[in-house]
């Protein structure tokens, strides 16, 4: 009997040492200044989340400029207010608005991510949602020091 339950302690520790490097999920934060290419191939089961924070500037200025095609006439310093809520609430009816919307909620994930993971400068890789590498543009880079760091 005791046999059996030093083997089993021994299966266990060897079972966690092996995956102790394993990748399981890589999270990418970057943006259009500092983009991270993805440079090796990865094994189909490890999960990829590509987080691009320039997003919420080609959202925004999508939005804009769609909302800004609605409004009809010469808007006037009386009237912009009304104009463009009208526009807005237009849009918001419109079938563009599914597509803008679920963009937007991509975007605040984006940030909740950011946040959750205290990310604090990009680029950054991270394991595992627990070991972070900064500073690198290249996915093949990231993981050698992941590995070569025992993160």
């Amino acid at each position: 009997m005791r046999c059996i339950n030093i083997l089993s302690c021994v299966l266990l520790f060897v079972s966690a040492f092996s995956h102790a490097g394993q990748i399981e999920k890589v999270m990418i934060f970057h943006n259009d200044a500092n983009p991270v290419r993805i440079d090796t191939r990865l094994d189909a089961n490890i999960i990829v989340d590509i987080n691009n924070l320039d997003d919420k500037n080609r959202i925004k200025a999508s939005l804009n400029k769609q909302v800004k095609e609605l409004v009809r006439g010469r808007v006037t310093a009386e009237t912009a207010l009304e104009d463009y809520q009208q526009a807005f609430s237009k849009y918001q009816n419109s079938e563009k608005w599914p597509k803008m919307y679920s963009d937007m909620e991509k975007m605040g994930e984006h940030i909740v991510k950011l946040s959750r993971y205290k990310i604090e400068k990009i680029p950054a890789i991270l394991f595992n949602e627990k070991s972070i590498v900064y500073g690198v543009s290249s996915l093949k880079e990231a993981i050698r020091i992941y590995r070569h760091k025992g993160l």
